[in-house]
Formats: structure tokens, sequence, C-alpha cells
């Protein structure tokens, strides 16, 4: 089934038993629950539910996309999301374009309980002064590298040496180069911002260090006497 832009969707889709494919493109989307049908038993191809293009902007705080095989999120496609208290729920999650949880916000969050394939790009806001951020749950393995954008919206300085805040938390396998910092979160250049993996429980964090400052040193001119 697909669904066109400039369709409107709301309440919630639920698909029943068999072999299902659902693509959006650019709909109006108002719902936050998304259920492939219970396929127990078939050994046919999995469901699979595709967003195409276009944003599509999960509005609700609570979302929840169950029993899907397959999550496809193509190129030029971002979701976004609001809320700590979203899940995605398939065997894979294929992400080629955008998943957002920037709003000027931090403590956004979303679980995926899936095999995250990357490639694509994750927006995160990122409070340095507090040390709070949105976070990623991945409960099974990451494969690919994904891009991080990070917004800082910290309103104070704070010390040198910012503490790292933990922004992707993998429960399976990851590898050191699963995930990397698209830009530097401040666009002055007053800052650098490093990601650390941490390969004993498999977390990413973020930490913002204070550049410091050079000085030029220009000599002075020379007078010249015959």
């Amino acid at each position: 089934m697909n669904v066109n832009a400039g369709a409107s969707i709301s309440g919630a889709v639920r698909l029943g038993a068999g072999i299902d494919t659902l693509t959006f493109a650019e709909p109006t989307f108002g719902t936050s629950f998304l259920d492939g049908g219970d396929d127990r038993g078939n050994t046919q191809p999995e469901d699979i539910l595709t967003f195409d293009g276009g944003t599509i902007s999960a509005t609700m705080t609570e979302e929840r996309w169950l029993n899907w095989g397959k999550i496809v999120i193509g190129n030029q496609a971002t979701v976004s999301f609001r809320g700590s208290n979203n899940h995605v729920d398939a065997t894979d999650v294929e992400l080629k374009g955008t998943v957002s949880l920037q709003n000027g916000h931090v403590q956004d969050g979303v679980t995926f309980r899936s095999n995250l394939v990357g490639g694509g790009t994750i927006k995160l806001d990122a409070n340095f002064y507090t040390g709070s951020a949105d976070l990623v749950n991945i409960l099974s393995n990451v494969a690919w590298t994904t891009k991080l954008d990070i917004r800082d919206i910290s309103t104070q300085t704070g010390s040198e040496e910012d503490e790292a805040i933990v922004i992707v938390d993998v429960s399976g396998t990851a590898s050191s180069t699963a995930f990397e910092i698209m830009q530097n979160p401040q666009a002055s250049g007053a800052y650098d911002c490093e990601l650390i993996f941490n390969s004993t429980d498999t977390t990413f964090s973020v930490k913002r260090k204070h550049l410091a400052s050079s000085v030029m040193l220009v000599a002075a001119p020379i007078a010249l006497l015959d």
C-alpha cells in the first residue's frame, strides 16, 4: 500500500497477518502506532515499512512502530521524533536518510528494537553546560557508518573541558566506526568536539573542548641605516 504526498494519516494503522508493504511519501503524519501485523510461522519475505521522501513528523511523544521485518528510511526522507518514549520494533532498520530528534530541547529519545544498518544521519540536541543530550538506544547490532549531526543548545559556557555525554547506547555489537560526528556543534570555532567510543559498554559519548587561543607574533620592522 502506498500513501502519497498530500495524504493525511491519523489514528492507529494496523495491518493483519500475511506479507504487507506500506510506503509513505510525505504525508501529513499524526499517528503514533504502526503495526505490521503478526506473521509468526510465515516463511515468506517480511513486512516492509518504507519512508520514501519528504519530512515525516512523528508529532506524538510516544511513537510505537512494531511487527515489521524491515523499516527503510530512504535517502530523501527525514523522520522526526519528539519525546523520550519512542519505540521502533523491526528485524532491521535501514537508515539511508535522516532521523531527527532536534527541536531545541534535550532528552528526546528513540529506541530501535532492531539491527541498524547505517549510512544516513541522526540529528541530536546537546547541552554541554548541563551535561544532557538526546539519546538513541539500539537493542541489537549496528552495521556501516551513521553520521551524527549534533546541535549545541548550551546558553552558558562550562568548564575548560566539558564532561562526556552518552548519546548512543548499543546493546548488541558495534565497531568504533559505527558513528562519526558530521560537524562541530559550534560554528563559531570556539569549541572542538570529539566522539568517544566505549568498547566495554558499547556507548558513544560526545565531549566538547574549548580550543586554546593562539596569538600570532609579528616582528617589528627594522630600520636599515646607511
